[in-house]
């Protein structure tokens, strides 16, 4: 099998199996920490690994084999109670998934990768630590056609509910074939809500021809006629499990007779279908395709070059109107190109869908960073997440790895403290970070808290003054927030030595410079002893972006929507000066000006001529300065075409696009042009953050 092939179809699959595995050790700590089990997260873990071992047989990628192997047995004896899961133990499979992290992407670089066997080792020395089995609990009264078709691992999760107490039931529930999959899973969200599902079990009593038949056997801590209340009817009974032979005229189908054997379910070579229950199945398989990146954002293109097609004929068939002998054709047209529009709006929301991934792609991770951080710091520290769900376009996402490990860094490192401050600041001991996502307009606000000891603006003018960012002079006229946004200068860090963690002054300005580049902007807030936190404003997508067109000194540019707060119109009477630059009120706050005709050296038009000029608020990470333009034309959908060689230097310009006609309009690059205004008028820029 070719590399090409392994890359493009083994690592992306492989490393979402891993990320399943990753959120199912999670799930299992969560539980071990609340002294409690999940034997579905241990058991979905198993079929993770099961399936990465079958991946890494596939496609010849030995150590991940190998290390699948190890941990399938690890895992099998967690599952059959052979192996306690504790702490050290969760520390070992956490390590696994590091190490098939690394493994991974050697492999995609046809690189050698980590040394496995003291990974291993660890491994066996798990399961030479197991504990001596229990003498098996009793099961009285269970038919043996039931227990002659469970596997090990089912007969061992019915021998522990007896062992905790639990009731048995039998539920049976016939489902129509064409529905089937529908009928389960609902079937089973109600079952989960009175304890475990410990198998499936097809019937051997039908119903019917076009109708399948399951045993389902559940241990509950509910009463018979409480799970009978909420599951019978629509082709559901519920019976107990242990008078099944004596009551039941529907069994599950018997074991094999005259000499056929039930192959035992091993380790070494199951398919492990026996507990997949309903998330496994063909349907489910085949609908689902891998689609390179690349080939969406040529798609994309061509739904741009179809706008600007539409918008053409939309030029034409206007100029017919105004022809006036060929009306009725005209209106004709005019109608066709509004259903040709809405055709195109819905094609390029289709493709703007796929191209959507939830953020939990980006926050499963990070769970996993903050265990380890949070031990490597000597401090215990619970991250909560919320709004995973939300999603924004895939190349978003993969940008925002790294800057919200940063920002994740920083609150362990300086937000969170140690127990011991903890406890004597009246604080619970185990310290919180709360990272959030959600929608807002047509923007998504991603939120990383902490509940730990907020910044202290003397300690951050003390470190700015020692590493020779700003004069003393400079520093003692900031505003509070000013000071908080110096965080964000190269080189600043209040560590006086590097740490394990941060101290390098390498990190918030790594972020402020990865979220710009996104089109985004970052806002923090933070109280001494209170905590802190950052707030990352995102677009939903770059693939195709909304622009409004504007005019200045005659020519006419797009700015990118999603850089834009608000736009406004003010009187001349209302922009005024301070330390020699041009700026408004708005909101409150001074909101310095940028005319855009003086920044591409474009002669301006005479400001006796315009009773009126438009603002247009736009912002950069966390600074927002106002555009001062002539005219607002309207808004279009564009997609961004790279510039020539003689204009790809020319500040201030992100690209080009066509807007119909065989117009080609420049596309403003905000973030030159903040950045700009905020060398020029960096206090009145720092001023204005957090006004607009």
């Amino acid at each position: 099998m070719s590399t090409t092939r392994s890359n493009t179809e083994f690592v992306p699959e492989a490393q979402e199996v891993v990320e399943e595995f990753s959120r199912r050790l999670l799930e299992l700590e969560a539980a071990q920490r609340a002294g409690d089990e999940d034997p579905e997260a241990l058991n979905a873990a198993f079929r993770a690994i099961h399936s990465l071992k079958g991946l890494a047989g596939l496609f010849a990628a030995g150590p991940i084999a190998t290390l699948s192997h190890s941990l399938e047995n690890a895992l099998d004896g967690l599952r059959l109670g052979r192996v306690p899961l504790t702490p050290a133990t969760l520390d070992v499979l956490f390590e696994a998934v590091e190490t098939f992290a690394s493994l991974l992407a050697a492999f995609e670089h046809g690189e050698p990768g980590l040394e496995i066997e003291p990974l291993l080792g660890r491994i066996a020395a798990l399961l030479g630590h197991a504990e001596p089995e229990r003498a098996a609990t009793e099961l009285p009264g269970i038919d043996e056609s039931i227990l002659g078709v469970l596997t090990e691992y089912e007969e061992h999760r019915l021998r522990e509910n007896v062992r905790l107490g639990r009731s048995l039931f039998r539920v049976h529930a016939s489902f129509d074939l064409l529905a089937i999959d529908v009928g389960i899973e609902g079937l089973k969200a109600r079952l989960k809500e009175f304890g475990e599902v410990i198998t499936y079990l097809p019937s051997a009593d039908a119903s019917g021809e076009d109708r399948i038949d399951l045993d389902i056997l559940l241990g509950s801590n509910a009463e018979l006629a409480q799970v009978n209340e909420a599951l019978a009817g629509d082709g559901v009974s519920v019976h107990p499990l242990v008078r099944e032979s004596a009551e039941s005229g529907h069994r599950p189908a018997p074991a094999p007779a005259g000499g056929m054997v039930v192959e035992e379910v091993t380790v070494e070579h199951a398919d492990e279908l026996d507990h997949a229950g309903p998330e496994v199945s063909l349907r489910s398989l085949s609908r689902t395709v891998r689609v390179d990146l690349a080939r969406l954002d040529h798609l994309m293109n061509l739904i741009g070059e179809l706008s600007i097609v539409h918008a053409t004929l939309g030029g034409s068939a206007e100029a017919l109107r105004r022809r006036g002998n060929a009306t009725d054709i005209a209106r004709s047209l005019s109608g066709e190109l509004r259903t040709m529009s809405r055709q195109i709006a819905l094609l390029q929301q289709a493709i703007l869908d796929v191209r959507m991934v939830p953020l939990g792609q980006v926050f499963d991770k990070l769970a996993r960073v903050v265990r380890k951080l949070g031990r490597d710091a000597g401090k215990d520290i619970r991250l909560n997440i919320t709004g995973e769900e939300t999603e924004l376009d895939k190349l978003i996402v993969e940008e925002l790895s790294d800057p919200l490990m940063h920002m994740i860094r920083n609150c362990i490192d300086h937000g969170i403290e140690t127990r011991s401050e903890r406890l004597a600041a009246g604080k619970p001991p185990v310290g919180r970070i709360d990272l959030r996502a959600f929608q807002r307009g047509s923007r998504v606000v991603i939120e990383v808290e902490d509940d730990g000891r907020g910044m202290d603006l003397r300690q951050i003018r003390e470190s700015a003054l020692r590493r020779g960012l700003l004069a003393e002079d400079a520093l003692r006229d900031m505003t509070p927030q000013q000071v908080i946004e110096l965080v964000f200068m190269p080189g600043f860090t209040t560590r006086r030595e590097a740490g394990a963690l941060s101290g390098r002054g390498v990190g918030m300005d790594v972020v402020k410079t990865n979220i710009s580049r996104l089109s985004g902007l970052i806002d923090v807030t933070t109280g001494v002893g209170r905590g802190t936190t950052f707030s990352i404003t995102l677009p939903v997508t770059l693939a195709i972006i909304q622009a409004l067109v504007v005019q200045t000194a005659g020519q006419t540019f797009c700015i990118p929507l999603n850089s834009v707060i608000e736009s406004l119109m003010v009187s001349p009477s209302e922009i005024r000066t301070v330390e020699g630059a041009e700026v408004i009120t708005l909101h409150g706050k001074t909101l310095p000006l940028a005319h855009l005709a003086r920044m591409f050296g474009l002669a301006p038009t005479a400001r006796a001529t315009l009773p009126r000029n438009y603002v247009i608020v736009v912002g950069l990470a966390q600074h927002r300065i106002g555009l001062v333009v002539d005219d607002l034309l309207g808004q279009h959908d564009v997609v961004i075409k790279s510039l020539g060689a003689a204009l790809r230097q020319v500040p201030g310009i992100a690209g080009a696009t066509e807007l119909g006609g065989g117009r080609t309009v420049l596309l403003i690059d905000v973030a030159a042009l903040v950045e700009e205004a905020v060398g020029r008028d960096a206090s009145i820029v720092a001023e204005a953050s957090h006004g607009a």
